[in-house]
């Protein structure tokens, strides 16, 4: 067909595009923000734009779609030689795109006589792409609209904050129909011959004569051992560095992330919460809401760490070391709890137990009332390292019958082996909240949105929610309770109740 190429098997043909952003650039305070109309950027130009464009490299097999690729800013390209050598070079994961292909497309753009002798002499035809859609230009929307979508997840929409998600971009775009994806199909299509490469790095690169630099403005290799692909762009986050913030910038910044609060989308919510970070990189406020807007827990850990040092910084560390007092009675130390809470949830979502447990203890020490709900988690640690006897002592302290802390009874008496108190409990649970077996049953994982336990009615879905989730890694963890109580709400029929 005019126009466009027709393939047989994985490998045969492979695309390579490099190609600006239309819409996404990098702000001077290195977040990425979207532009409605195109962008004004080219590759000749992409160097002297005024706004900073992404740059995206790919290398796609024609036959199965199958990808590889590389997100970059418009002033820090990756070399186009050890682009390259990373897409064919071979993979752990043995479904992903790797091997030489027969025949290469490359964009007129971007062809040098160099490029194309090199890939001659590795036995690869290359030819230019009768049209734009034969180029693979059509993959480029749907690029840009998971990489939209990933970035309102982030509450820092940085580069680096791109790069962390970009596995998670191309799983998704590899997903294909939903009975094979375009790893598999590209497995499956792969001949004898294929995958074929044999060369180091070092070999691949002395291949290709290094090109008139006048004519060719992408960079042509690196000069590091290893293919540099992945290039660090700037972090959006300010230094925590300089002065001890006055009461008024504290005040003044304060009341900016309160002002982004009422704002209806994340995206200007999260902004402003920016907007204060300029007054001081040492606003708490700020580093807590931006942690609550995150949808990455590796993400969230690094704002809950900011807001501890900041709260260290204006109150000084010796403030923090007279754990005699009640903290949380003391206004001014509830910013330095709940990143700690916050911390404590993040280790705990990634089953790091140990270093939540000693977070919620020490919570514990600070405010022995447990304003924020640390006990729920502690306890459920500690069943979840199998010190049940730990656990009922931990219980008597607190006179607790909310259903976090009844369904933590019932999986103390199993792992005590005690079924006749497992049941008698199991029955108090109910009678809280007859929500949570079906999703500790169905083994349903959510995210801790906010820094703080009890917000949701006793017995309603949210608390179902919330009380599965803190409970989960300790029942996955005890042989034979998600069994035993299938069983038992079978036998009340209560296994579709949600």
């Amino acid at each position: 067909m005019r126009g466009s190429f027709k393939s047989e098997y994985s490998n045969q043909i492979h695309q390579l595009l490099v190609t600006v952003s239309r819409h996404f650039y990098i702000k001077e305070d290195g977040r990425i923000a979207y532009q409605e109309t195109p962008l004004s950027a080219h590759l000749k130009n992409v160097g002297d734009a005024s706004k900073e464009p992404l740059v995206y490299y790919i290398l796609r097999d024609h036959f199965s779609g199958n990808f590889f690729q590389g997100i970059c800013s418009g002033r820090k390209l990756i070399p186009l030689i050890d682009f390259l050598y990373a897409a064919w070079e071979p993979k752990d994961d043995k479904a992903s795109l790797a091997g030489f292909p027969e025949i290469l497309s490359v964009p007129k753009n971007i062809s040098t006589p160099e490029l194309l002798s090199g890939l001659k002499e590795l036995g690869i035809k290359p030819v230019h792409p009768p049209s734009g859609f034969a180029s693979g230009i059509a993959m480029i929307r749907s690029l840009e609209e998971n990489i939209g979508f990933n970035l309102s997840r982030l509450a820092i929409p940085d580069l680096p904050g791109l790069l962390s998600v970009q596995d998670r971009i191309n799983n998704y775009m590899l997903g294909g129909s939903f009975r094979k994806s375009k790893k598999q199909v590209w497995e499956e299509g792969l001949t004898q011959d294929h995958p074929r490469m044999s060369w180091d790095f070092v070999s691949f690169r002395e291949i290709f004569p290094d090109p008139d630099r006048e004519e060719f403005i992408l960079p042509w290799k690196g000069e590091e051992e290893t293919p540099r692909v992945e290039v660090r762009g700037r972090r959006a986050l300010p230094p925590m560095e300089g002065d001890v913030p006055t009461p008024q910038q504290l005040e003044e910044a304060q009341q900016i992330v309160e002002e982004g609060k009422k704002k209806f989308f994340s995206s200007a919510r999260s902004a402003r919460a920016f907007d204060a970070l300029q007054i001081t990189p040492f606003c708490s406020d700020a580093y807590l809401y931006l942690a609550n807007l995150s949808k990455k827990t590796d993400e969230k850990i690094t704002l809950f760490q900011r807001a501890l040092e900041s709260t260290k910084v204006i109150w000084g560390e010796e403030f923090f070391e007279e754990i005699d007092r009640n903290f949380w009675h003391d206004t001014v130390s509830r910013d330095y709890m709940r990143a700690l809470f916050g911390l404590g949830q993040c280790y705990y979502e990634q089953e790091k137990i140990g270093k939540a447990a000693a977070i919620f203890e020490y919570l514990i020490k600070l405010d022995p009332e447990d304003n924020l709900g640390s006990r729920y988690f502690l306890v459920n640690s500690l069943l979840y390292e199998g010190n049940p006897r730990d656990a009922q002592l931990f219980m008597r302290k607190f006179d607790d019958d909310t259903s976090c802390m009844l369904y933590a009874r019932v999986l103390l008496w199993l792992q005590l082996e005690d079924k006749v108190q497992a049941r008698i409990s199991l029955e108090e649970a109910l009678e809280a909240n007859m929500r949570v077996p079906y999703r500790l049953l169905r083994m349903h994982r959510v995210f801790f949105q906010e820094t703080g336990y009890y917000y949701y009615p006793e017995g309603s879905s949210e608390e179902a929610e919330l009380c599965a989730s803190i409970s989960l890694p300790a029942w996955k963890k005890t042989p034979g309770a998600k069994d035993w109580l299938f069983r038992q709400v079978k036998k009340r029929n209560l296994q579709h109740i949600y």
